[in-house]
């Protein structure tokens, strides 16, 4: 890590807004960030340029150091060491005045205006969650270990205090927790450099289109990788690569198909992904084979083998929400 300044003195409550590589690259977004920070009655206290290590990941995100987000983890990681971030400290625009300063609500009421700027930003300028332009830390055991590490440790060259959550969002299980680190790893990397070569439009999962579709959709709130091995144990015949395409394309598109088949067997998969707790949908498809075909007329769908039914009766899926 490095960094080219001292941190100010001044009083707290603190948070700490961090804008990832992507976003410190991006025109007119450093500009913006400083109108929601005055918007929002809160100063910076200092604010530098880092280039963050494997370590400083999982300071910034201890849960990810603990091993049940592989593939957050791992994506975060190559995300967040490819470039320059850029921490900015902040504090209440006026602690003397109690709508700011600790009777308007302390570290808690600084926190929750971070927030509000990060989710403004991410809307605005982010392009997918997984590169999303900016972060700042939102859960008790992540705020306070983030901005010793940001307004003392750093900039005074002191020792930081490593502190790894465990976290309370359900992770990795079943098939996706046993694969090796290193096809992880890989899988990972071949993400960033695919996002850069071809952009996050070219992440499209290839499923065979039958007359019917099981179609995964956003707005759950796990983890990605509680999500991802629901559908690793429902969808067997899915690669790591496959199921990460998979999450990408329906972030960036709004949905991604996850099988094509009989009517059945599609409205019984998307049953079982949202018995999970994630979202998901059946509906009638038109292959693109019958394109062109006279009305009425269609060709036969190919057979594909439907997803099994009995391939995870080993673990019991059942919903979850983080805390």
């Amino acid at each position: 890590m490095t960094h080219d300044r001292t941190a100010d003195r001044a009083d707290g409550p603190y948070s700490v807004l961090l804008l990832k590589p992507d976003g410190y690259l991006l025109p007119g977004l450093r500009a913006h960030l400083d109108r929601l920070i005055q918007r929002h009655r809160l100063r910076v206290v200092t604010r530098y340029p880092v280039v963050l290590d494997a370590t400083d990941v999982e300071d910034v995100w201890p849960k990810l150091a603990v091993g049940a987000y592989p593939v957050a983890h791992q994506l975060t990681l190559h995300y967040m060491t490819g470039g320059t971030s850029e921490v900015t400290v902040v504090a209440p625009a006026d602690p003397a005045d109690p709508a700011d300063g600790a009777a308007g609500g302390g570290t808690a009421d600084v926190v929750a205006r971070c927030t509000a700027i990060r989710t403004e930003v991410r809307r605005e300028f982010g392009d997918t969650v997984f590169a999303n332009r900016l972060h700042t830390p939102t859960e008790p055991e992540e705020i306070a270990p983030c901005v010793s590490k940001f307004l003392h440790s750093v900039p005074r060259g002191l020792p930081h205090v490593r502190h790894h959550d465990p976290g309370t969002a359900p992770g990795a299980f079943g098939r996706l927790a046993a694969l090796p680190s290193g096809e992880i790893r890989a899988a990972a990397l071949d993400v960033w450099r695919r996002q850069r070569r071809d952009g996050w439009q070219s992440f499209r999962l290839d499923i065979p289109p039958g007359e019917y579709a099981t179609y995964l959709l956003p707005g759950d709130s796990h983890s990605i990788d509680y999500g991802m091995s629901v559908i690793a144990e429902l969808l067997p015949q899915l690669t790591l690569d496959q199921i990460i395409t998979a999450y990408i394309e329906m972030d960036v598109r709004g949905e991604s198909r996850l099988y094509g088949g009989p009517a059945e067997e599609s409205t019984h998969l998307a049953d079982r992904i949202t018995a999970a707790g994630l979202f998901a949908r059946a509906r009638a498809t038109r292959p693109a084979a019958d394109r062109g075909l006279p009305p009425g007329r269609s060709r036969p769908s190919p057979s594909s083998e439907p997803p099994c039914r009995n391939q995870h009766t080993h673990h019991t899926i059942q919903t979850h929400r983080p805390a």
